[in-house]
């Protein structure tokens, strides 16, 4: 579950790289691979086969992740015209979401098998000392929570602006409240992404029960996490369904037509992924 105010634009954006479709999918793989790049010291000849990989698997997965996301913008555009929203209702979204975040990354399974399948000791020693680096100044970060209020604030705002076309003061301050309340779970969150390093370090001998984990890992799959995790993912998700229904409480009638139109708009541009 993303820690910024999820919807399944988040998965969108993760996917295609930015909010126009056809734009985004073209770039997906480029900006992948400088991810990969930044994790692994690849030689030429192991960067091209994984970039040619990721290249076969977003162009025999663009119609049916343009039908996956598609389905999710015909929910809330159902959503869209109740009168009342419950936390009920997030609720049932949230879960098709994140049901749909295992579906798109079994798409791209050949290319994990690939990054997987010929790791090498050096690639886990630069891993580790790259993950090492990003937790450091993810610690700072978080250490400083005003500064962190910020961030996530400012990140609510832009999601709101592509949903909405803006974000009103009280809907920013209840998200602000949230982000508050809930400050403990994104430290214990920190340390769940940790773990996940640790693990993969512990697996990188055993390359099949490796390329399990790290796909049940990025799917989002509740065995990734201990039984304490999961008590405490539930709750902040009770938490969240709840704020969002708070925030919908909030949403005036010119921002609804907004939504339906920035939906509308979505839809017509993941159709056109689906039939080419």
């Amino acid at each position: 579950m993303s820690m910024k105010f999820p919807t399944i634009f988040i998965l969108l954006f993760l996917i295609l790289g930015c909010t126009k479709v056809e734009l985004g999918y073209r770039l997906a793989p480029r900006s992948t691979m400088s991810k990969l790049d930044d994790f692994f010291d690849f030689k030429s000849e192991r960067f091209k086969k994984i970039r040619s990989q990721l290249d076969e698997d977003f162009k025999n997965s663009r119609s049916q992740v343009g039908q996956l996301v598609t389905g999710h913008v015909d929910e809330i555009l159902i959503l869209n015209r109740k009168s009342e929203l419950s936390a009920a209702d997030f609720k049932v979204l949230m879960e098709s979401m994140q049901k749909t975040r295992g579906s798109l990354i079994s798409l791209f399974k050949g290319s994990f098998t690939v990054v997987i399948a010929d790791l090498t000791v050096e690639e886990v020693t630069s891993l580790d000392q790259f993950s090492s680096k990003k937790f450091k100044e993810q610690d700072e970060k978080l250490s400083d929570k005003v500064e962190f209020l910020e961030k996530q604030a400012d990140s609510f705002e832009k999601v709101m602006d592509f949903l909405f076309d803006s974000a009103t003061k009280e809907q920013i301050a209840i998200y602000e409240k949230f982000v508050t309340d809930n400050y403990d779970f994104f430290l214990a969150q920190a340390e769940f992404r940790k773990g996940f390093i640790k693990k993969f370090e512990s697996l990188s001998s055993r390359k099949p029960d490796l390329l399990d984990y790290v796909m049940r890992y990025y799917a989002g799959d509740a065995s990734t996490r201990t039984p304490e995790q999961l008590i405490r993912l539930n709750l902040f998700s009770v938490d969240l369904h709840e704020v969002m229904a708070k925030i919908w409480k909030s949403v005036s009638a010119k921002q609804k037509e907004n939504l339906n139109s920035n939906m509308l708009s979505l839809k017509n541009e993941l159709n056109k992924m689906v039939v080419n």
